[in-house]
């Protein structure tokens, strides 16, 4: 693991503030946040060697929780040990928490105004767009496996039927490693409580695979369908606010929870949801690295489970279809169009829905 190129003592404060500025400027979701690590900690800083970030990123995929957040603290530990993977954690997240939860105090007041209403329907198309790409990019590398696209199906069975989308989601990728296993055999062979709260939350961040966008299902499930605590507008709201800052898509949570029980409701959410993979990233899991990543196992555990996401976010999809009109469903398929014809910042397309659905009345 020795390398002279790797800087051996980056200090806490240059990994705080470095990951700071990123949750300020760092757009486009998880894939680019943790692109834009690879590329200037990696492969520039060297404050991780490339064959441990090569070993460690296809397993922090596989991880329930955010892949960006992980990431952070991933690369945070490996330099500075627990402060410096909460400090890079906590970095990344702040200023879009802070945005998330200042946007729930003032659309609250602004919504009394017909265009505010008009731009939060056009950013709703626009979050139904990304959710459909999110699918779309989770299921490519799986387009051609029958019996994959048969664990989406039956999943979404299971989720129409209401069971809980941990449940399906683990049930599916324990599934695909049998499948696995048994092939190569064969082969060779009102008031809400902020515990509850905290509870979902924080489960969400522990048991939900497949990144961010991931969790969706199973917050719109909890706070929309079983709680009655936000509306269906609501939920979409708070996704589409979610893309539009910067940072990791699990800020969602912040806004969710402000408008659940306020300000302390928000802070407490963005605790609980990312909580789980800062434990994982200062725990076991930097130890687990190098005996996991030869397993073969663990990819067909993910590719299960990521089959179960597809299933929950196309039923996420189903549910809210009655819930747009006429332009913002056009609005919705132009830009799922543009998203996966061209590679665009996801917040850009918020922002253009939005201003359909402001100038189109």
């Amino acid at each position: 693991m020795s390398n002279p190129d790797i800087i051996q003592n980056v200090s806490k404060t240059e990994i705080f503030f470095y990951f700071l500025k990123l949750g300020c400027i760092g757009f486009g979701g998880p894939v680019a946040l943790t692109a834009v690590m690879q590329k200037e900690l990696v492969e520039e800083k060297k404050w991780l060697e490339k064959s441990e970030f090569n070993q460690a990123f296809p397993l922090i995929k596989a991880m329930p929780g955010a892949l960006a957040f992980q990431t952070a603290a991933y690369i945070g530990n490996a330099q500075a040990g627990f402060w410096g993977a909460l400090l890079a954690g906590f970095g990344l997240v702040l200023p879009a928490a802070i945005m998330m939860i200042l946007l729930g105090i003032y659309a609250t007041q602004l919504e009394q105004y017909p265009w505010v209403h008009d731009l939060l329907s056009g950013f709703q198309s626009g979050a139904l767009a990304l959710i459909t790409i999110a699918c779309w990019q989770l299921a490519k590398p799986f387009k051609n496996d029958f019996v994959w696209w048969t664990f989406v199906i039956i999943s979404l069975f299971f989720v129409i039927k209401k069971w809980p989308e941990p449940v399906v989601i683990l049930l599916f990728g324990g599934l695909n490693i049998f499948r696995y296993k048994w092939k190569n055999k064969t082969n060779a062979v009102g008031s809400v409580p902020l515990l509850e709260l905290l509870w979902i939350c924080f489960s969400g961040g522990a048991f939900v695979f497949g990144t961010g966008l991931a969790i969706l299902p199973w917050l719109e499930t909890q706070f929309v369908q079983i709680h009655h605590w936000l509306t269906q507008e609501e939920f979409l709201q708070a996704v589409a606010l979610g893309q539009v800052t910067p940072g990791p898509v699990l800020v969602t949570t912040t806004y969710i929870g402000y408008k659940i029980s306020g300000i302390s409701g928000g802070i407490l959410a963005t605790i609980a949801v990312f909580l789980p993979g800062l434990i994982h990233m200062t725990t076991w899991f930097p130890k687990a690295v190098k005996k996991l990543s030869q397993k073969i196992w663990i990819g067909h555990f993910s590719a299960g489970a990521l089959a179960a996401v597809v299933g929950t976010l196309i039923f996420v999809l189903y549910r809210y279809r009655p819930e747009i009109g006429t332009l913002h469903f056009w609005s919705f398929l132009i830009a799922t169009m543009v998203l996966l014809i061209w590679k665009v910042p996801a917040w850009s397309v918020i922002l253009i829905c939005g201003a359909v659905g402001l100038f189109g009345h």
